[in-house]
Parts: structure tokens; C-alpha cells; sequence
């Protein structure tokens, strides 16, 4: 708000002032004066959007709830942006096209056999280990305490109350441990505990000897290093005793620590060094774990002893085999020390058929492992029998080390067994145990190439027959499942694959066939292989059996008339017409109506009849919104004529990237009355493939980049026709295609409003001016020393506009304008701009207009300003503007008049 001063002055007052100076008496009595101070608001303030009304409300350069503009203006929601936008119609293109050849797939033989025995590996691995060592409770009775150097100790080492447990590895009990590391295992293990008996006469302190200290318990090294500390549960008065518990846990401690009391008395050390029997201490050592020692040696042993039991049959439920092959036993040492093998050996565990409990099958002596090392021994086996459960024992030696050695619980031996053997017999009683065989079906469709899991073909029709079904083997066979993972059943999920179930097949019998419709089925056969997998399960008898790796279980797998219809795969490109070859001549002809889609253009030249002088659209696009579900690419050709009223044929032509090549060998498939196209006449639109699964929309642009589409659109065509080829896929593209596909172009056209030249808008706004209804007063007279109005404005609209503002009276008569007629409208400045002609920002302004006498009281009628806005670009710069750019402005006052009343 800007204040409005108004001094209104008695001319009397004048004459008093004048006649003092010329000695004069005034000859009529002066006049009343007033002289008040008047607040008076803005004239008046107001924005306008370009386009409008705002959604507050507010008002609009350009109104477009005006019949003229209702419909001609499309704005951009996200920017703000115009557009003349014409949504022209669809085109539906042909896809009455099958795009896939029946296939057939084999005959295959498929098998199960005892296969997974007839190459049989076992492995297994076991650890004897140092491991945590568990020492028992240990204490020392009360003693007097040690003074040395003026500090008081618990008599002896920290070795004299711990203690090496037994190992069932290798035994310690012939060497000194010189380091003790304790696991982190806390109370109520690795605690010790010192009980402190005071005998001193006095309360005892800590070392600083000041009165009311805690004694504190350090474990310290053989340097009086403190380890830890704890401080004592009181400070012990005369005969009375404090207990200290110190945790072990994660410590290393060497054999020649000590315990430490940091303690004395309020009188000092005296009265302990003085008195041997002034404190008693006693030591206890809860149950302890062991992480580590250090020894001062490792002494030689010949007593050492392995035996662990390896599961040979794994998951297949067998009594025992003959076989021939290799065992390896690999052994790695993490101890210092090495060891000598004096004899190992692997036996049976249990009897089957000719081999009785305990029977070796493989063994060896005489083997070194060094220490940190390893060795690797391989066991023959030839023509051995070999039951579920093998044993390994074996008898080791150790010079040991006569040097310090450290020992962790991690150490130790670890021991891997890996047999590869060849089986010539199995044993088994049968309780329903599995045999099983795997292998795959070559699948090959032409042009097709289906490389990875997730790739395949589904079908509308086909059928899956198993044929000669055999059973080889002395044991019935419960059931016969033969898997397909890669041929995937409705809703095509992980548990959906194919299985072909054949039940009861006796021992030693056949042929059978069984058959499985494929409808809707989805082969998934990744390098163009359909595997499958032939479980059989066995009977149950309480007899044990033998089975050969010979005899199998064996039919035949084939697939016939298999009819695709769809896939996701690599393909060959393929080509297909997707508007109509009426008369197939292999042509596609634009201006034949059996051939060609055609579409109207309504409207299109509107804008140039909406009434505002020097507008000027530029920067045209035509949009083809492409709707499909073809995943592949598609490289779509075609050629656009548009037909103006006249007749007259301009033709749509690419460039840049949607230009088409002379050499394309599409060219000649396109004519127009009979006549082919050139290569500049058609387009190449590049459409990306849909979400597999998915209806898509992808847009394809033709602007001044990348055609000739302002000169087409220049023409005002009243239709456009289009025909079109689409070569589908590249080569080896990954695809999804099916029958019947979708494929469909809705056409629209789109110019982004711009400005070029010149146009006018009139706006009216109420005008606040009744502080000046003074003026209107013929018989008073003004003395002005300032009267002037301020136009301030904010233009954030990318083009320059020109206001003259015009003052109506109440009833519309015109009584001031502003500027005069004569001089320059005042201009306001357009809003910075980016590279695409949009504001980035607001010009901000202040015109001021002084006003004479004349001018003042003229004004001071007005209620009406009518602000005649001329926006103005120039014929070279070309205006951006969004629907919600605007330009805001107020008026107001700045008076300092003096008014003479009464004369």
C-alpha cells in the first residue's frame, strides 16, 4: 500500500503570507482550512495467465472459455506447454497373418538305467581336531603374600593353577606349556578368583593410600605388564576379607604371570612390608577352555589313533557294489608336527551278498604328513565289494617338535575321501528306491532358435506319445515318471512342468505307449534341446537283488503335429503386410482404396480463424501412436500421401533416421496409382516391442528433424492415406510373437503453440481512485508539488507487451489516456527465456507517469482502466509460452497537492 498525502490549504492563509510581506490588511475574510492526511489504497492490482481462467479463477490473456477457443487448445500437463492438437483417427492395420509352421519333433529313445551307479563318486571328509580343551576347577589354599620391590604378589606363577588337559588327537602331557589362550567364554567359566584376607590392623587402601580406595587385582607378565584388572568387592577392614574375580576370557597369559595387588593402607606400605602375616590370599580357577598354548616342545608319539565310518551310497539306497576305480585320501595338517601313516585301511561296515562285515577293500602304510602341510594318497580298488558304510582306521607316529610350538583349537588333521569308481553290480533290496537316466530331444523350428531357459514356443495343438516302453530288470517297477521340465503346462508356473506317469510295469516286461495332449502346453528346449529326465521307482521285497549296469528301462518320446502359436525366441526378420495386397500384385498402392488406410483431417486450419492478427504457428508434428503386443522391434515401411480438396498429393517423406534408402529392397513394394514410390516418398519407422505380455503404446514423431512434416501439414490436407510393410524382429532378435497379434496406428497431429508477430487483447480492471474526488470541485484550485501514478510489473511471458492504459469514467466516457496519444506505449521488457523460447524467470518494471493539473483532474473521474495490451515478438523471435505464464501489475498513487478552497 502506498500512502496518498492530500494538503488542502485555505487560499487566505496564501494571502496572509503575502500581505505580511507587502504590509497589506486583506480586504474579505479568509476562508476555512483543512488540512488532513489521507490513506489511500492501490489504484488497482491484477494478473493475467496467458491461457485461462487460472484455477483460481484469475483472468486470461486469452479466454478460453470463448466459443472461439473452447476447443482449439490442448495445454501440456506437465509443463504448462500449448498445442494445437488434432486427434485424427486410427488406423487399423491388417494381422491376419500367421506367423508360424506346424513342426514335429522325433522319435527319441529314452532310457532309465542304474547310470548314476555305473559311475559312481562318493565323497565325505572329517576333522580330528585339537578343539576347545577343557581344564577342571583348580585352587591354592591361604598363603602369606610375596612382597617384591616394594609390590605384593600371590606366591608363585599363574602356572602353578593351571593345568594342560588331555588331547584325544596327540597327547601334551610330556611338554610345558609356556602360554595359555583362553576362548571367550565367560562365567562361570575362565574366572579367577582371589580372596584377600586383611591381617594388617588397619583398613586397607589401594597403592594410592588415600582413605576410602578400593585394593585392586592385576594379573601381570613375567615384565609386570598388567594383563587385567579387577578391583576387589570392598577395601577389607582389620580382619575382615574382599574377593576379586577376574575374567580369563580371550587372554593369552604366559606360564610366568603373577598376580599383582595394587594395595596399602592410609599409613602406606609399612604396615604389610613389616608383617609377613598382614594378608592372606587364596587363589581358585573356575572350569577353564582353552583356545591355544604354547609349548617349549612337542614330544614324539606312536600311539596315535583315527577312525571315522564315510557314508559311500549317499542319496542312492544301495547294500553294496562291485566296482573298480580309485579312492583318494587327502589329509591336511594344521599342526607343527608331522606324522607318519604306520597303517590305514577301508572296510565294509556291513555284509552284502559274498562280503562279510569288517571286509578291507583298500589300504596303505608308510605315508609322511608334514607339519602345516599336506599329502594326497590314492587308493586302488579293483573288482572290489564295497558296502553303503565304509570305515577308515589308521595308526599314526609323531617325532613331535623340539622347538616352542603353538597349538589352536582350529588345528588338527582334516581328512577328505573322493572315490570314482565303476560299478558292475549293485546290491540292493528293494524299498522303493529310485533309479534315473537324463538326456535331450533335439528341437529345431526353421528360422526359429530358441537359446536360453527362458525361451519358447507355445502351442495351440500337438500331441506327446511315450512308445515301447521296456522294463530290462529283475525288479518290478512301482511307478515310471517321465519328467519334461522344459514343457511348461498352464499357469506355466515352476511346479507346472510335463511329468508322464506309467505305473506297475513288471520286471522284464513290455512294450507299453501312453500319450499326453500338448494344447497350451509351452516347450522351453534351450540350444534347441528338450531335455527330460526318467525316474523309475522300485518295488518293495524284503529279497536282495543284483542289478547290472547293462539292463535299463527304455521307450521312445515323440512329438507330432505340433502347432505353435507363439514363442519367445531368437528369430530370422520376417516380413509381413500389414495393410491389404487387395489384388496381390505383391504392391501396396496409397492411392488405391482397397489397399489403402485412409484417415480425415477436420479442423486443421482453425486457428488461422480465431481472430487474433499476426498469429503464427510453427514447429508441426505428426504422432502415429502405435498399439501392439509384438515384443519384437519392428522396422515398419510405409508410404503417407496427404490429399488436399484440390487433389493436389504431397507425400510424407523421412529423413534422418525415418529416411528410407533406394537400396532398401522394400522400395518396390509401394506404389501410387500404379506407379512405384520413390525411396524419398516413403518413411522408416523404428517401433520398439512391447512388455511381454502387454498391450503397448510406442509413439513415433515425425517433426522438422526428421521429415518434411511442416511443408505436408502446410498443404492443410484433408486426408491422409497410408500403406505400410512391417519387417518384424532382426536377426537372431529376442522376440515374443503370437497369433493373432495386435498392431494398430492412431494418428493425431500436434503443433506447439508459438509466436511470431503481433497480437491484441484488451483487459478491464476497477479503479480505486476516490481519494481525489476533491479535484472534481471546479472552485478549488491545485498547487501540486508531486502527482504522478506508478505502473510496477512482473512479465514472466517469453515475448515483449506494449500497454496503453485508457481511464473511463462511471459511465464509460473516456477522460484520460496513458501514455498520450502521441508518445510510445509503455513496453513491458519479455521474461528471460531458454533455449526453446520458455520463460525461465520474470522482468520486473516500474513506469512512472507524472501528471499536470489538467491530466489530475481528469483522473480524478475514472473508475475504469482499460489496459490495451499488445503483445509484440518481433519478426525474427519466436515466443514459447505456457498456459499458466503471466504477467501481474499494479497501480498506484504518490499525490502531494495542495488545495486552495473557496476563492
Amino acid at each position: 500500500m502506498i500512502d496518498f498525502r492530500i494538503r488542502i490549504r485555505t487560499l487566505a492563509a496564501f494571502a496572509v503570507l503575502v500581505g505580511l510581506s507587502a504590509c497589506d490588511i486583506p480586504s474579505e475574510a479568509p476562508s476555512f482550512s483543512l488540512n488532513p492526511t489521507i490513506k489511500t489504497p492501490l489504484v488497482f492490482s491484477d494478473n493475467l495467465q496467458f491461457l485461462g481462467p487460472g484455477a483460481a479463477g484469475e483472468p486470461a490473456i486469452i479466454d478460453t472459455t470463448s466459443p472461439d477457443f473452447d476447443s482449439l487448445f490442448t495445454v501440456n500437463p506437465g509443463d504448462q506447454s500449448i498445442y494445437i492438437v488434432r486427434e485424427v483417427d486410427r488406423i487399423e492395420l491388417d494381422n491376419d497373418v500367421s506367423l508360424f509352421e506346424p513342426v514335429s519333433v522325433g522319435p527319441t529313445i529314452i532310457e532309465a538305467s542304474i547310470g548314476s551307479f555305473g559311475s559312481q563318486s562318493f565323497t565325505g571328509s572329517s576333522n580330528r581336531l585339537i578343539g576347545l580343551q577343557e581344564g577342571d576347577a583348580t585352587s591354592a589354599p591361604p598363603v602369606p603374600r610375596a612382597v617384591d620391590g616394594g609390590s605384593v604378589y600371590f606366591p608363585g606363577t599363574i602356572a602353578m593353577i593351571l593345568t594342560v588337559p588331555a588331547s584325544d588327537l596327540v597327547s601334551f602331557s610330556s611338554s610345558a606349556a609356556t602360554a595359555f589362550g583362553f576362548s571367550a567364554d565367560t562365567a562361570p567359566t575362565n574366572v579367577l578368583t582371589v580372596n584377600l584376607t586383611n591381617r594388617a590392623g588397619t583398613t586397607l587402601t589401594d597403592g594410592s593410600f588415600a582413605a576410602a580406595t578400593i585394593p585392586v587385582l592385576e594379573l601381570v607378565d613375567d615384565i609386570d605388564q598388567v594383563i587385567a584388572s579387577t578391583p576387589f568387592d570392598r577395601a577389607p577392614a582389620h580382619n575382615q576379607s574382599a574377593t576379586a574375580s577376574l575374567t580369563l576370557a580371550n587372554l593369552v597369559v604366559p606360564s610366568g604371570a603373577r598376580l599383582r595387588l595394587d594395595v596399602g593402607t592410609t599409613s602406606g606400605m609399612s604396615p604389610i612390608v613389616d608383617d609377613p602375616g598382614s594378608l592372606e590370599l587364596a587363589a581358585a580357577l573356575s572350569p577353564t577352555r582353552y583356545r591355544s598354548f604354547v609349548f617349549d616342545h612337542v614330544a614324539a608319539q606312536s600311539d596315535i589313533v583315527i577312525d571315522e565310518t564315510f557314508d559311500l551310497a549317499g542319496d542312492e539306497a544301495f547294500t553294496g557294489v562291485v566296482a573298480s576305480g580309485n579312492i583318494t585320501l587327502s589329509i591336511t595338517n594344521t599342526l607343527d608336527i608331522p606324522f607318519s601313516i604306520d597303517a590305514l585301511q577301508l572296510e565294509n561296515t556291513s555284509a552284502f551278498g559274498s562280503y562279510s562285515v569288517g571286509h578291507v577293500f583298500a589300504s596303505t602304510s608308510g605315508d609322511a604328513i608334514p607339519p602345516s602341510g599336506s599329502t594326497t594318497i590314492v587308493l586302488p580298488v579293483l573288482q572290489e565289494g564295497l558296502a553303503s558304510t565304509a570305515r577308515v582306521t589308521a595308526t599314526l607316529s609323531s617325532p613331535g617338535n623340539p622347538n616352542s610350538t603353538m597349538v589352536s583349537a582350529g588345528d588338527g588333521l582334516h581328512i577328505d575321501i573322493d572315490a570314482n569308481l565303476d560299478v558292475d553290480e549293485v546290491y540292493v533290496t528293494p524299498t522303493g528306491e529310485s533309479y534315473a537316466y537324463a538326456d535331450g530331444v533335439d528341437f529345431d523350428i526353421p528360422e526359429i532358435e530358441l537359446r536360453s531357459a527362458s525361451d519358447f514356443v507355445e502351442l495351440a495343438s500337438g500331441t506327446l506319445e511315450l512308445t515301447d516302453i521296456v522294463n530290462e530288470y529283475g525288479v518290478g517297477i512301482a511307478t515310471l515318471q517321465v519328467g519334461f521340465p522344459g514343457i511348461l503346462l498352464p499357469p506355466y508356473g515352476p511346479g507346472d512342468s510335463l511329468v508322464v506317469n506309467v505305473a506297475n510295469i513288471a520286471p522284464q516286461s513290455g512294450p507299453r505307449t501312453t500319450s499326453v495332449n500338448l494344447a497350451g502346453a509351452r516347450i522351453h528346449a534351450p540350444g534347441e534341446v528338450l531335455r527330460y529326465s526318467v525316474r523309475a521307482e522300485a518295488e518293495n521285497s524284503a529279497q536282495e537283488r543284483f542289478l547290472t549296469a547293462a539292463q535299463r528301462i527304455s521307450g521312445s518320446v515323440e512329438g507330432r503335429d505340433l502347432v505353435p502359436v507363439a514363442l519367445s525366441a531368437s528369430i530370422e526378420p520376417r516380413s509381413v503386410a500389414v495393410t491389404a495386397d487387395a489384388n496381390g500384385d505383391n504392391m501396396l498402392d496409397v492411392l488405391s482404396d482397397a489397399e489403402a488406410e485412409v484417415v480425415s483431417i477436420d479442423g486443421l486450419d482453425e486457428f488461422y480463424d480465431f481472430g487474433l492478427d499476426g498469429l503464427e504457428v510453427v514447429g508441426a508434428e505428426l504422432t502415429l501412436n502405435i498399439t501392439t503386443d509384438i515384443s519384437a522391434d519392428i522396422e515398419l515401411y510405409g508410404t503417407l500421401a496427404g490429399v488436399r480438396r484440390t487433389g493436389e498429393i504431397v507425400y510424407l517423406e523421412g529423413l534422418s533416421s525415418n529416411a528410407v534408402s533406394p537400396s532398401d529392397s522394400l522400395t518396390g513394394r509401394f506404389a501410387a496409382g500404379g506407379q512405384p514410390v520413390l525411396a524419398s516418398q516413403m518413411v522408416r519407422m523404428s517401433i520398439s516391442g512391447s512388455t511381454p505380455g502387454k498391450v503397448v503404446q510406442r509413439t513415433i514423431v515425425f517433426d522438422d528433424t526428421n521429415s518434411n512434416v511442416d511443408a505436408f501439414i502446410a498443404n492443410l490436407p484433408e486426408q491422409v492415406r497410408m500403406v505400410a510393410q512391417a519387417v518384424i524382429g532382426r536377426t537372431n532378435d529376442q522376440v515374443i510373437l503370437s497369433d493373432p497379434f495386435v498392431l494398430a496406428a492412431d494418428v493425431s497431429l500436434s503443433l506447439p503453440l508459438a509466436f511470431r508477430g503481433d497480437f491484441h487483447v484488451e483487459h478491464e480492471v476497477a479503479a480505486d481512485l476516490s481519494s481525489l474526488e476533491q479535484l472534481t470541485d471546479p472552485t478549488t484550485s491545485v498547487e501540486i508539488e508531486v502527482a504522478e501514478l506508478a505502473l510496477d510489473y512482473s512479465n514472466a511471458i517469453p515475448i515483449g507487451v506494449d500497454v496503453t492504459l485508457r481511464f473511463l469514467d462511471a459511465s464509460g466516457v473516456e477522460t484520460i489516456v496513458l501514455p498520450a496519444v502521441d508518445d510510445p506505449a509503455v513496453r513491458f521488457a519479455p521474461s528471460p527465456s531458454d533455449a526453446l523460447g520458455f520463460a525461465t524467470g520474470a522482468t520486473d518494471g516500474r513506469v512512472a507517469f507524472p501528471l499536470d493539473e489538467e491530466r489530475l483532474r481528469a483522473l480524478s473521474n475514472a473508475r475504469i482502466v482499460v489496459m490495451d495490451l499488445s503483445v509484440d515478438t518481433g519478426s525474427d523471435q519466436i515466443g514459447r509460452v505456457r498456459a499458466t505464464d503471466r504477467v501481474s501489475f499494479a497501480m498506484s498513487g504518490n499525490f502531494d497537492i495542495l488545495l486552495h478552497v473557496g476563492r
